[in-house]
């Protein structure tokens, strides 16, 4: 194997760790709606070929992280110390070890979503 082969085999390795690193670190839940809005992710998902859960998961979290934006800085803190606290619970139930290097950014991931945001508001005003 050349350098170059070299390179390319571990970037394609780094890609799969990612992938296997957000499985490992996903949960599902159940989630009930209209069949109306049902049929809409069912025709978006065949549409741009993909799992009606894959489009309503991309769709939830990108909510999910415009909801917490548009929180007051107050509720944003304590919704972030809750997340944080509430995600440390499910990766420990996942078998992850949250101390590890390579999940803390996760273990506390919306404390820190919070603080860069409030350095933000805090430089525009």
């Amino acid at each position: 194997m050349n350098g170059s082969e070299y390179v390319k085999h571990y970037y394609q390795i780094e890609q799969v760790s990612e992938i296997a690193l957000h499985d490992a670190i996903s949960m599902n839940f159940s989630l009930r709606m209209p069949a109306d809005q049902l049929a809409l992710f069912d025709a978006l998902a065949q549409r741009f070929r993909t799992s009606r859960n894959g489009l309503a998961s991309e769709i939830l979290e990108q909510f999910a992280k415009d909801a917490f934006a548009e929180l007051n800085k107050v509720d944003r803190r304590k919704v972030a110390e809750k997340a944080d606290e509430l995600g440390r619970t499910y990766f420990e139930k996942l078998g992850v070890d949250v101390y590890n290097d390579v999940h803390q950014r996760n273990a506390s991931a919306w404390e820190r979503a919070e603080t860069i945001q409030a350095t933000e508001e805090g430089k525009a005003a």
